[in-house]
């Protein structure tokens, strides 16, 4: 988030916004002026309660990372340097006859005064929501981008003046019928180049998308030399570096109304949420084979899970839900900061409820980014009591910082469907509801678990990617199943250990054992009761699904053809279809960025990308799913350390409180004089087939899987 800008003489900043002066904040007027005028400001302190009416402007520091370029504007009659993309801002926002109040946070925070910082941040949920209007920033256009010029000449005075305005109502309507009209398309096929960038053609989209007209009927993508521009129009609306900003999502969520900006473009920020909802509904009922969803899936998808991630937690927060920090640091840890300590910051505004047991984590700039990921670890693990809380991305490596390999570094980025993965953790209970945790000379974690295997095969990982290049990758995980099973003619009728066969448990494994279900209106409401965010625990179905997947089916490829420049296929409704569509996102969901794995007894599951061979599965007590733990080959010993008891083993379900100062953990304290040697790293957590049932904890195989305590260090 923090950036310095440069002041040339003089200071800005008399007084700092700290102690008794917390509750203040500075707002930035835009003097009026012309394009080519220097860019003059004033700043003023005020209480943020009996502040005037305000905008807040919302955008990136830097237009790529190395933009290092600066621009001088004059605040208080003082000359200071702020990066060429805000420049570009304050000069599109400026009037040429009225002033302009506005919150930026460069300028409006003293940035080398960390007390003040820390105060600011404490309050900028408050400084957002407070605004009248958030104008989000994403940077000017460029050279090669259409923006409706084009169509001018179709237009009549009054709607020339709002070319570069777009409401998301009627008022859109006669240039969106002038972009289709006979007239602009001639001028297109002789002025448009190979390489141009139609951002019009993208709200043309959108719009079409809001009307409830389908992707894959809309005849600009499915044009074989338009739906180039326009896919690179939705890319260069969504490359800008906001998107990727974690202090964003703050900045819209709590916001009363949002407008978007690019160059001298403005749309409300309802365009994009009610297109990007149209759009998901759809999405799965297309042949996930066929040519033309590949040609426009990167562009259309990215597009909505960016745009869906910010607006479902804008309903939330909207709705008042009792959002936890678990769940927005999961959903958001995608964003970036230049500032790592600011991927918990950013999201600490949007906490409305902490449980009874969690220590509030509050902004501090005085501490490192290292120790901010080690307390928030320790804080989640001991409000939510359950090693669940380590499911997901850990970190580069077991030993990539100061950190134990429990520790969750926020910096790290997830798979692409992690979030969806970890939502749907609440389907299993490997370990149970409760477990011990004790933290051990501020380093070690003394956990309860059950040995279950040694790793002794692993496949090759799944990635990103198209329907059609995944079956590869799952062919060589069935061949690897079929090779240490050691029955490949008909290992998929063969027995599992951990019950049915062989065949049933592949299937299952790599689906996480859930299938995707599309609610529509005709859905039961008994239907609806077993669905949970869209996943249901997998029926007979998945079989003929994952046969579906598997056999490559190139029918499809025979009716897709180019007839006029159009793309031509097959599109009608296909139940066969919509069903391994629906398996295939709920592979994507459970294995994406994961690797198939075979223990030494015969289990199979999916596991972190970074999972080899003679790593170790366990189940840890108190967590929904198996853990794969790597042998540390140390010692610790301690001499009397204070144990802290994060959870007990008696459990307890979680109570929720208003957030607040007065959201604190009682801590229970012990000492230990123990060598601690079963000691392991963390390498992340697994679905292993026939032990997701809490299989281990029932008392007829505590024998076989005997309880013991295990340390991660």
């Amino acid at each position: 988030m923090f950036w310095f800008h440069r002041e040339k003489s003089g200071s800005l900043y008399l007084n700092s916004l700290s102690g008794d002066r917390s509750n203040s904040i500075r707002i930035l007027t835009i003097l009026p002026g012309v394009w080519a005028d220097p860019i003059k400001c004033d700043l003023r302190e005020t209480q943020l309660q009996d502040s005037s009416p305000y905008k807040a402007l919302s955008y990136s520091w830097k237009i790529d990372e190395d933009d290092d370029r600066l621009r001088p504007i004059s605040c208080n009659k003082l000359s200071i340097d702020v990066s060429c993309n805000l420049h570009s801002a304050l000069r599109q926002l400026r009037h040429d006859r009225d002033i302009v109040k506005i919150w930026v946070d460069s300028i409006c925070i003293n940035q080398k005064d960390n007390s003040e910082r820390t105060c600011q941040v404490g309050i900028m949920r408050d400084i957002y929501a407070g605004s009248t209007e958030v104008v989000i920033w994403l940077g000017e256009s460029g050279p090669k981008d259409h923006l409706g010029e084009m169509i001018l000449p179709m237009l009549t005075v009054d709607e020339i003046t709002s070319l570069y305005q777009w409401h998301g109502d009627r008022r859109d309507l006669p240039k969106l019928a002038a972009y289709v009209s006979k007239e602009v398309e001639n001028r297109r096929k002789t002025g448009s180049a190979q390489d141009s960038i139609d951002i019009f053609g993208a709200f043309y989209v959108l719009n079409a998308l809001i009307s409830g007209v389908e992707a894959s009927g809309i005849q600009e993508l499915r044009h074989l030399h338009k739906s180039g521009p326009i896919l690179r129009g939705f890319d260069a609306l969504m490359q800008p570096r906001w998107w990727s900003r974690a202090w964003v999502v703050q900045e819209v969520v709590v916001a009363r109304s949002v407008t978007i900006r690019y160059g001298k473009l403005s749309a409300p920020w309802k365009i994009f949420s009610q297109a990007a909802s149209q759009y998901e509904k759809a999405r799965l009922e297309a042949n996930a084979d066929s040519t033309y969803p590949y040609l426009k899936e990167q562009s259309l998808a990215r597009f909505s899970r960016m745009i869906l991630e910010i607006e479902t937690t804008r309903n939330d927060w909207n709705q008042a839900e009792p959002v936890g920090l678990l769940s927005l640091l999961r959903k958001f840890r995608s964003r970036s900061s230049s500032d790592e300590r600011d991927k918990v910051f950013a999201l600490l505004g949007l906490v409305r409820f902490w449980r009874i047991n969690e220590k509030k984590i509050m902004p501090d700039y005085h501490i490192n980014a290292i120790k901010v990921s080690f307390e928030t670890t320790k804080s989640l693990l001991a409000s939510v009591g359950s090693l669940s809380v380590l499911a997901g991305t850990l970190r580069y490596s077991e030993c990539c910082d100061s950190n134990p390999s429990w520790v969750i570094d926020w910096n790290c980025p997830p798979t692409t469907n992690e979030d969806t993965r970890l939502f749907n953790l609440h389907w299993y209970c490997a370990g149970g509801s409760d477990g011990l945790i004790e933290l051990h000379k501020q380093r070690v974690l003394k956990v309860e678990a059950s040995y279950l295997d040694e790793v002794i095969s692993v496949g090759e990982e799944l990635v990103e990617t198209t329907i059609t290049r995944m079956r590869p990758v799952i062919l060589d995980w069935t061949k690897l199943c079929a090779q240490f099973i050691d029955t490949l003619p008909s290992f998929e009728h063969a027995p599992y250990i951990g019950g049915g066969s062989v065949g049933d448990a592949f299937w299952r494994t790599i689906c996480g054992d859930l299938e995707f279900v599309k609610m529509g209106v005709n859905t039961s409401s008994l239907a609806m009761a077993t669905v949970k965010k869209g996943f249901r625990k997998a029926t007979a179905d998945g079989s003929l699904a994952f046969e579906q997947l598997r056999s490559a089916d190139y029918s499809h490829r025979r009716t897709t053809s180019i007839i006029g420049g159009f793309w031509q296929e097959n599109n009608q409704p296909d139940p066969e279809i919509a069903r391994r569509n629906a398996f295939h996102h709920a592979v994507e969901c459970a294995s994406e960025g994961r690797r198939f794995f075979v223990t030494k007894t015969g289990y199979i599951g999916v596991g972190p990308r970074n999972i080899s061979i003679g790593d170790h599965a366990f189940i840890l007590h108190g967590s929904q799913v198996p853990f794969i733990l790597r042998n540390a080959d140390r010692l610790v010993a301690c001499q009397g350390d204070r144990i802290e008891t994060l959870s007990s083993a008696t459990g307890s379900q979680p109570t929720y409180v208003p957030a607040g100062k007065h959201a604190k953990a009682p801590e229970q304290q012990k000492a230990c004089y123990e060598t601690h040697s079963e000691l392991y790293f963390v390498i992340g957590d697994a679905y292993v087939h026939g032990v997701m049932n809490g299989e281990a904890l029932r008392l007829e195989t505590q024998a076989f899987w005997k309880p013991t305590s295990i340390c991660l260090t």
